[in-house]
């Protein structure tokens, strides 16, 4: 849900980019618009229409009154080492994480789609390390096999979250799952079953404007909105405050 506060265009004959598939299509999209300073109606014809739903722009009668309507909205865009992404970014088996659990999600459930992409993917997950200056300016070294980074704060906490309350608060999202022991790797496995991997001690979730680590093992892939980008051996996330103009209902719907 858009939290802006919505304006009127004064007329329909405004340039507009209108998009309509999955993630990366929309991030795509998402940088021309704000490159050309015009509004991005995003149209609901994607797989999981993450970013149309955390719009309002779902189902897609809604999102075409809300391009008839011509209201608009500013929302925050993230960024990892210069590009932007709309929904998420990540490093290490988050992608595949999440491309699992997905396929069978609808059909078992979350959680223990979950359980099978955690199987799946960090059994053979390479530990990513990573390099932080605390604020003592203390070099802390860690370890991690998934990274999730949000555009917004994403809920429920854990490694299937859902959706944004707003795409607006100025906030990057960033979770960690450390896991490099056999035995770890059980519990972090029956944590995601019993929904409560927030309480693995494994599991780390912070909320920032932005970031800085390096990744000195690197380099590792990049993935920005599932799409699989260059190789990295540093990252530096932030958030682009208000960066995009977008249509969006004036009211919408409560999810």
């Amino acid at each position: 849900m858009v939290a802006s506060k919505n304006r009127q265009l004064h007329s329909l004959q405004h340039a507009m980019v209108a998009v309509a598939g999955g993630d990366g299509t929309v991030q795509r999209a998402a940088a021309a618009a704000r490159d050309h300073g015009i509004p991005l109606a995003v149209l609901p014809a994607g797989t999981f229409n993450h970013f149309a739903k955390d719009l309002g722009m779902f189902p897609l009668p809604a999102a075409i009154a809300a391009v008839q309507a011509g209201t608009v909205a500013k929302v925050d865009l993230g960024e990892v080492n210069g590009k932007i992404f709309v929904n998420t970014a990540s490093v290490g088996a988050y992608t595949d994480f999440v491309t699992v659990r997905e396929r069978y999600e609808h059909r078992i459930g979350k959680p223990l789609a979950a359980v099978v992409a955690a199987i799946r993917t960090l059994g053979g997950a390479k530990a990513v390390r990573l390099r932080v200056e605390d604020l003592d300016g203390e070099v802390v070294d860690a370890r991690f096999s998934l990274m999730f980074l949000g555009n917004g704060r994403y809920e429920p906490r854990g490694f299937a979250p859902v959706h944004r309350a707003t795409v607006d608060d100025g906030r990057i999202d960033l979770r960690l799952l450390g896991v490099t022991r056999l035995g770890s790797r059980a519990r972090v496995i029956l944590d995601l079953f019993r929904g409560r991997i927030e309480r693995n001690r494994r599991y780390q979730q912070y909320s920032d404007a932005e970031y800085h680590f390096d990744l000195p093992d690197g380099p590792y892939r990049i993935a920005r909105d599932g799409e699989i980008g260059e190789e990295i051996d540093h990252l530096d996330a932030r958030v682009l405050p208000r960066a995009l103009t977008v249509i969006a209902p004036a009211h919408p719907p409560r999810r």
